[in-house]
């Protein structure tokens, strides 16, 4: 039986600057994602509407469901807490700061592992040094803040992160590259302490462009998007491409699973040319994309 093509429609029409770090929330039964630059978060139920929106003081790298109906929000200064659950407006309490040293510094994304252990990682926002990390935050089962532990260093544009569904690999990427680290995937083994274990580069990128998001589907398959192209990837454990699924959009910057396995994929109008707009339109738009 021939492979069926998958069924890809527009999930929210947007026109996100620099749409990102799309989340599902199974508890709200809708889809969080954010807008960096346009300093913006933003959740849409199941059917894809009604959309809410919220604007935020700094530009903001990524919220993710919390406990208590709360959400980690990876603002530009630090990873807050926030809280919408009583009011219209973010109310947002800051846990930490990442930009005492280096305030050209950012959240750029994170994940979540099963334990509920939060990965981000950071970037220069001139990149010109590469002053990107990946940090690592514990949290009790109240969601305090335990720790904070930076697991890599020397990224330009440090991406993703995601975990194996498993929580003993970690895929890190760079999407700009420079002579100390090539522009591509890293993956590392988690020990038992949280830290991390022979980083290697795992996916030499061979496109034009650069890899952007990434998320593991519950094989453990690797999802990647592409910024400068149009299409989405998935990689198997080994790193060998299992299928690319063109897409009506320049900039596919990152994907979410839903538990049926439909996808959801935000995209950015930052960095596309006229030309390009005009031919996709629906660039800054959320997709869905259903595949069986």
């Amino acid at each position: 039986m021939p492979k069926k093509e998958p069924r890809i429609s527009c999930f929210v029409e947007a026109r996100c600057s620099l749409g990102e770090g799309p989340a599902w929330d199974t508890d709200r039964n809708g889809l969080w994602w954010v807008d960096i630059i346009g300093q913006r978060v933003y959740f849409a139920e199941a059917r894809g509407y009604p959309v809410r929106y919220w604007t935020v003081p700094e530009p903001i790298g990524f919220v993710l469901p919390s406990i208590d109906g709360q959400l980690w929000a990876g603002l530009k200064s630090g990873l807050h807490l926030a809280d919408i659950t009583n009011s219209p407006a973010f109310s947002i309490q800051r846990l930490n700061c990442i930009d005492a040293d280096q305030p050209s510094i950012r959240f750029n994304d994170a994940t979540l592992d099963a334990a509920g252990n939060l990965y981000a990682t950071t970037m220069d926002m001139k990149t010109q040094e590469p002053l990107g990390t990946i940090i690592r935050y514990a949290f009790n089962a109240d969601g305090q803040l335990l720790s904070e532990v930076v697991l890599a260093n020397n990224f330009m544009v440090a991406n993703g992160p995601a975990v194996s569904p498993d929580g003993q690999t970690l895929y890190i990427l760079e999407s700009s590259g420079h002579p100390g680290r090539s522009k591509g995937v890293w993956r590392a083994s988690i020990g038992e302490d949280g830290l991390l274990e022979k980083e290697t580069l795992w996916l030499d990128w061979p496109y034009e462009g650069s890899p952007d998001g990434g998320t593991t589907d519950s094989a453990g398959n690797l999802w990647l998007g592409h910024y400068g192209g149009d299409t989405i990837r998935q990689y198997s454990t080994e790193g060998q491409l299992l299928q690319s699924i063109q897409l009506p959009v320049v900039n596919p910057t990152k994907l979410a699973i839903h538990p049926d396995g439909t996808l959801f994929v935000t995209s950015a109008r930052e960095g596309a040319t006229d030309q390009q707009l005009s031919a996709y339109p629906l660039t800054g738009s959320v997709l869905r994309v259903q595949i069986d």
